[in-house]
């Protein structure tokens, strides 16, 4: 799925600004209309080689990372063994966290958000459905 297709689909507004912590004993009990959209950005693993490898790739687009969506306080991400996954954000520990990136605002409820995640682990997005030998969908 594409950047402009994960935008459209979590219903992001690039030009908006706000605020909404995602820690749970921080937030209201109604969220707000919009709500920000964050990427994590890890090196995949814990290994201090491929983070060396990563950051020389980088500079040339290049590298072996994994990345989770947060959305309302919680990180989602897609694992090959058990399909989509959630954290605490930058909570994929089996990774080396690198940075943040703020995405854009959505406009999606809480609810909504639950429901188009659900929509990926109830459909093609489960580990079970990559290929085994190259850990990529067939």
């Amino acid at each position: 799925m594409g950047a402009s297709m994960v935008h459209e689909a979590l219903g992001l507004d690039d030009t908006s600004t706000g605020s909404w912590s995602s820690r749970p004993s921080e937030r209201s009990k109604t969220p707000p209309a919009k709500a920000r959209v964050v990427l994590h950005v890890y090196s995949v693993s814990q290994s201090l080689g491929i983070k060396a490898a990563n950051s020389a790739l980088r500079v040339l687009g290049m590298g072996a990372f994994h990345a989770g969506v947060e959305v309302y306080g919680l990180e989602w991400s897609y694992e090959c063994i058990n399909g989509v996954v959630c954290c605490w954000p930058g909570g994929a520990h089996e990774h080396l966290y690198l940075e943040p990136l703020l995405m854009g605002m959505t406009s999606l409820s809480y609810t909504a958000v639950l429901e188009l995640i659900g929509q990926f682990r109830d459909g093609h997005w489960t580990g079970a459905l990559a290929h085994q030998s190259t850990k990529r969908w067939p």
